[in-house]
């Protein structure tokens, strides 16, 4: 895991990676932090709505893994991903969209996300060690997701 240095204390080995969940939605937001919550590897450090308060926190050094929805209020996914990279913050963000997959996939991978889940996918992908970025081994999906992307030969 990237340490954050933009205002955070510096992060011990033992500690919980702390995730923020970012969606216009607010039952998608409660389900999600609930299903990361419950999982016990991590410290749900909260919800917001908008991309705009989910930058805030990554600022403030407050979240190492960010589920955000593709689709924000204020700014798309992709948008909040360009942010992060020009201010250098290095929370590793995960997309949740239920938006046409190939297309958002391809924009997503673009953008420098981390990973990719597509609301078709069962809860249980959203804990998995691999998916959340904690082995450091580069973009994840779903093979499920990844199954529904249309191919060109």
């Amino acid at each position: 895991m990237m340490p954050i240095t933009s205002g955070a204390p510096v992060r011990t080995a033992g500690q919980k990676p702390r995730i923020l969940v970012a969606d216009k939605n607010p039952v998608v937001r409660t389900g999600l932090a609930e299903i990361v919550a419950r999982d016990g590897r991590f410290e749900m450090v909260n919800t917001v709505a908008t991309g705009g308060a989910f930058i805030a926190a990554c600022t403030e050094g407050q979240v190492d893994i960010g589920l955000i929805g593709w689709s924000l209020p204020d700014m798309t996914g992709g948008d909040v991903l360009e942010i992060l990279k020009r201010r250098q913050i290095p929370a590793r963000v995960i997309i949740y969209t239920g938006e046409a997959v190939s297309d958002v996939l391809r924009q997503t991978i673009k953008s420098g996300a981390w990973g990719f889940i597509s609301k078709s996918d069962e809860p249980p992908v959203f804990c998995s060690t691999r998916f959340l970025g904690l082995r450091g081994d580069g973009f994840a999906f779903p093979t499920s997701t990844w199954n529904r992307c249309p191919r060109t030969r």
